[in-house]
């Protein structure tokens, strides 16, 4: 991705070249011209035309296809649910453990939905604009109920398909991970983005954790995902993960 991002820089640099400007030239305070300036943009522009087009194709590429719209709600939504289940699947790819839970944070899905029918891997970076990386946090059970507790404050989070819990009254209750009570002296794997695990959006309880550090960017873990499944048709369902009272 890293073509993406000095392209992107090159054509900013372009277009901010193409606001009127003064160069001074030598010591008599002498200015470039309006049309040396023009003829200079015109140059740039014909350099730079060849990686625009190349940047146009790659983001127009087709990488996957649904068959219905997936929305972000809350406190569950078939986006939430989709992302965060890719975190869980990929983080345990990259990290080799066993990931008990994966979350994020809606203010990192971009946009309101993914449509129904074909999805560009531009629409993925509308989606999922920030470089966060995928990170792996260790928390016993009692601090995993913290954790818990903060996601009911934020209304509900996308999170993967692992648990199963109500929210009532600002609270998670009827709760179980994996079919199983929370054990408060186990020791768990939770996956989420850097961000969170830094102490952003308030998510206090993951700051100093023991923690893995993966380079999977999230957008990237949502491309790998539809790579390995060879653009098949992409699905997902409420399950009852964060139920509203």
């Amino acid at each position: 991705m890293n073509f993406f991002y000095k392209t992107l820089l090159f054509t900013a640099l372009f277009y901010a070249g193409c606001k009127q400007h003064n160069y001074l030239v030598n010591q008599n305070i002498s200015y470039q011209s309006v049309e040396q300036q023009a003829l200079t943009d015109s140059s740039v522009s014909a350099q730079i035309a060849p990686y625009k087009a190349q940047l146009f194709n790659q983001m127009n590429e087709v990488v996957a296809r649904s068959e219905k719209m997936l929305e972000k709600a809350q406190p569950e939504s078939t986006l939430g649910n989709f992302v965060a289940d890719i975190i869980a699947q990929q983080a345990a790819k990259v990290s080799n453990k066993n990931i008990d839970l994966a979350f994020m944070n809606y203010g990192g899905l971009r946009i309101a939905n993914l449509p129904e029918g074909e999805w560009t891997k531009g629409l993925i970076f509308e989606l999922l604009p920030f470089d966060n990386a995928i990170v792996v946090v260790e928390l016993t059970g009692a601090e995993l109920n913290e954790l818990l507790d903060f996601i009911a404050q934020k209304g509900g989070l996308p999170i993967n398909t692992a648990l199963r819990s109500e929210l009532k009254n600002g609270k998670l209750e009827k709760i179980s991970l994996n079919n199983q009570p929370i054990n408060p002296n186990q020791i768990y794997k939770i996956a989420t983005i850097d961000y969170l695990a830094n102490g952003g959006d308030n998510c206090k309880i993951l700051i100093g954790k023991k923690r893995i550090e993966t380079s999977l960017l999230l957008r990237d873990a949502v491309l790998n995902h539809l790579a390995d499944n060879n653009k098949q048709i992409q699905t997902a369902k409420l399950e009852g993960r964060i139920r509203g009272s």
